[in-house]
């Protein structure tokens, strides 16, 4: 198996809780996806490099995203032609639907997705959330799981999933994929 990880907005692998699960899960199965310009994100130059970093998916590939991370990989996911199988989608405290508080990203959320291909097309999907999400509303991520059918799971207290507010490890991710990755 092998998993492929995708920041967000205002992040670099280096930051949050990235480090920790390559550490956890080890450089051979877990890959960052550097996303160029995280600071002014583009649509087209994001999901090109999500792209290539991805290549050919199948039920051996684990995507994994944080907040704009998660809607570029479904982008990327949607870009796909002929047919193709992805193990496992896991996407946290992500979105489908503009920010009100962040006008910037709103090109993100602007082309339409097919998520019913994407569910059809993923073996599980799962989406992590906050209680207290500061920047993505529980009510945006929690549409995002409804319509891609993936169960949600709560972690108190942990904002954003942010070094910020103190997140630098997620172990609430590993009932999540260590299944996934056979362990």
């Amino acid at each position: 198996m092998r998993m492929l990880v995708a920041h967000g907005y205002l992040a670099d692998p280096s930051r949050h809780w990235f480090p920790w699960l390559v550490e956890h899960y080890g450089v051979d199965t877990v890959s960052m996806i550097g996303l160029p310009n995280p600071e002014r994100p583009d649509l087209e130059t994001w999901v090109h490099a999500a792209s290539a970093a991805i290549g050919e998916v199948d039920e051996e590939t684990i995507l994994l995203g944080h907040s704009l991370g998660c809607v570029t990989l479904l982008h990327a996911l949607n870009r796909l032609s002929g047919p193709w199988r992805l193990g496992g989608l896991v996407l946290v405290a992500g979105f489908v639907d503009p920010l009100p508080n962040l006008p910037a990203l709103d090109p993100f959320t602007a082309e339409p997705l097919d998520l019913e291909r994407i569910r059809r097309h993923t073996a599980v999907r799962h989406v992590l959330r906050s209680d207290d999400d500061d920047v993505v509303s529980s009510d945006l991520t929690e549409r995002m799981a409804g319509l891609l059918e993936a169960p949600v799971s709560v972690v108190p207290g942990a904002g954003h999933f942010v070094d910020r507010q103190g997140v630098r490890e997620l172990p609430a991710l590993e009932p999540i994929l260590d299944p996934l990755l056979g362990r």
